[in-house]
């Protein structure tokens, strides 16, 4: 049944190219979602604005019912305490200075702070992600996935069974990384999602 999902999941995210006319009511429609889905998952500060040539990822309703159900049955806990320095969708980006789609939340913290497990799960990915630098992925149930980047230490293996709030790395800038902080992800599949859907 998870598979099915996940491929259901994969099947309902459009990437689209924004045409000369075009709205997001129009869009919605047409795709059988809503303007406030469309609007949250790209991070469009102005939905009233589109520009032709702009590429939009559409979620379709099933990934928002997904995402609500896997929701209720995974509670996630911080993994670090510290200011949210960049959101979940576009974005300018700090060093490439180009508009760029932010897969999951920046939060700012000192260098050596503790990173913890934001679930129970399996230690799926451990090493250097290039641009993500030094990086844990865990595995939890459904097919969710959680990424921890930019650490500057990794204190898991592969393989690891953690519990929710075991440390896992400290808070580095490995990769493209202005300052310290935490890079956190959650995926669905192959899918990211807004963290602060999904956190206390």
């Amino acid at each position: 049944k998870t598979i099915e999902k996940l491929n259901h999941l994969r099947a309902s995210i459009v990437s689209y190219t924004v045409q000369q006319g075009d709205n997001l009511t129009k869009l919605a429609n047409r795709y059988d979602t809503t303007v406030t889905n469309i609007s949250s998952y790209n991070g469009l500060q102005n939905p009233d604005r589109l520009l032709p040539g702009q590429v939009l990822y559409i979620p379709t309703d099933s990934i928002a019912i997904l995402s609500r159900s896997l929701t209720t049955r995974l509670r996630m806990q911080w993994p670090v305490k510290g200011r949210i320095s960049s959101g979940y969708g576009y974005r300018i980006h700090p060093v490439l200075k180009a508009r760029h789609f932010h897969g999951g939340i920046d939060i700012a913290a000192p260098e050596g702070t503790q990173v913890k497990a934001a679930a129970s799960g399996t230690v799926v990915g451990v090493g250097n992600r290039g641009n993500y630098g030094l990086a844990v992925v865990l595995e939890h149930t459904g097919g969710v996935t959680t990424w921890y980047g930019h650490t500057s230490k990794v204190l898991v293996r592969l393989g690891d069974s953690v519990k929710q709030g075991q440390t896992i790395a400290l808070v580095g800038r490995t990769g493209l990384a202005t300052g310290p902080h935490l890079d956190f992800r959650i995926k669905i599949g192959d899918q990211t999602v807004d963290p602060l859907e999904w956190l206390p």
